[in-house]
């Protein structure tokens, strides 16, 4: 496996993102893999918070969220994924599987930092990883907030949650455009996928600058064009069938599990999966779920200091 490292000056003066490095190793096929993660607020807190990015983004989609939980007294650990953000890069899509990312990110979390009894909160592929760690290992976990996000199992309309029906047909294809697009765009423009999925806000040339920071050029960009192939279309394959057992499972799951997708999110919208997760888990029963005004698929961006008063207030009452 050939592996990138994203050179440092690529990540000088980015906008409102005063937070330190930490890196770890993660052993991986007789090589390891440098995984670069946020660990801000003081150690010993009562509560220890993750933040999940997804597809194209990096820990830099959450620099408005974490400033209020630190300043509520809470750990805040916000990792970048194989591939995006400041973490080794690499160079071939095939090196990048649904299994494996789920498999580094659970290493990197839970067996070499040792995090437990953590606040989730996870949207798009962050939800997408982190959902089945959930399922098959929920001790890790005191409670779970999810955006924008599903666990999909193939067919027709299922981008996000089981289930066939040719009504939601436009959400199979846009998932195939996705991916399309993703793999044969001569140059994958990360920083105008921002733009798009940060549909309420304008972005500033400099905030564009830092979603591509971590992409120098193409030979970068392995991950970002991969992770949209791995979502699983066909019910057939053997990661539509671990996200099925992965929904049996956290039918069980009774501790806190809250919604918080955004109103104006076309990438989840089509389907309600929000309601399916509220239905289904028994962890949501009675949660007061909450819709984010005025926020696409990038909520962390278009809102991300109501997503913060979220996360606290879902402390609080839970």
């Amino acid at each position: 496996m050939e592996i990138l490292r994203t050179p440092d000056d690529r990540f000088k003066n980015l906008p409102g993102y005063p937070f330190a490095e930490n890196y770890l190793e993660i052993p991986f096929a007789g090589q390891s893999l440098r995984i670069h993660y946020l660990d801000e607020g003081d150690k010993n807190a009562s509560e220890t918070v993750v933040l999940l990015h997804g597809e194209p983004s990096w820990s830099f989609l959450y620099r408005k969220v974490i400033p209020p939980l630190v300043a509520a007294g809470y750990r805040v650990i916000a990792p970048d994924l194989i591939g995006f953000g400041k973490s080794d890069k690499p160079t071939r899509i095939d090196d990048y599987t649904y299994d494996r990312q789920e498999t580094w990110l659970r290493t990197a979390l839970f067996d070499i930092l040792g995090l437990r009894d953590v606040t989730l909160y996870a949207q798009d592929w962050g939800g997408l990883l982190s959902l089945r760690i959930v399922a098959f290992a929920p001790q890790y976990f005191k409670r779970v907030m999810i955006a924008n996000t599903g666990l999909p199992v193939g067919g027709k309309d299922s981008n996000f949650v089981p289930g066939d029906g040719p009504r939601k047909l436009p959400a199979y294809l846009g998932a195939r455009i996705w991916q399309f697009a993703a793999r044969r765009l001569p140059n994958f423009p990360v920083g105008r996928m921002a733009q798009l999925l940060a549909s309420q806000s304008k972005l500033s040339p400099e905030i564009v600058a830092a979603y591509n920071a971590p992409f120098p050029d193409n030979r970068y960009k392995a991950g970002v064009r991969a992770m949209p192939q791995r979502i699983p279309l066909d019910p057939r394959s053997a990661d539509s069938q671990r996200n099925q057992e992965a929904w049996r499972r956290l039918a069980d799951f009774d501790k806190p599990f809250r919604t918080a997708f955004s109103d104006k999110d076309d990438a989840v919208r089509m389907v309600p999966v929000d309601r399916y997760f509220q239905q289904h888990v028994k962890g949501a029963q009675n949660q007061r779920h909450v819709t984010i005004q005025n926020a696409g698929h990038f909520l962390q961006e278009d809102q991300g200091e109501r997503v913060a008063a979220e996360l606290l207030a879902f402390i609080a009452e839970s």
